[in-house]
């Protein structure tokens, strides 16, 4: 099973994919960057993307404004 774990914080989001219980890889944003959804699609660098298909996303949020447009 992939996985993607996503933190919203007011100053950072940080992002974690897992395949199982291996994390993959991981890394931290400025939360300001993502404010809306092409700012969300900017952040997975190609060489980072996985397939979406069976991906399950797990996240918390304080920020409703920046969790509406992540969802």
């Amino acid at each position: 099973m992939n996985l993607l774990a996503v933190d919203i914080g007011n100053t950072m989001i940080d992002l974690g994919f897992f395949r199982g219980k291996r994390l993959l890889f991981s890394f931290r944003v400025p939360t300001d960057k993502c404010r809306n959804t092409t700012g969300f699609l900017k952040l997975f660098p190609r060489k980072g993307r996985m397939r979406l298909e069976g991906l399950r996303v797990a996240y918390a949020s304080v920020v409703p404004r920046v969790e509406k447009a992540f969802r």
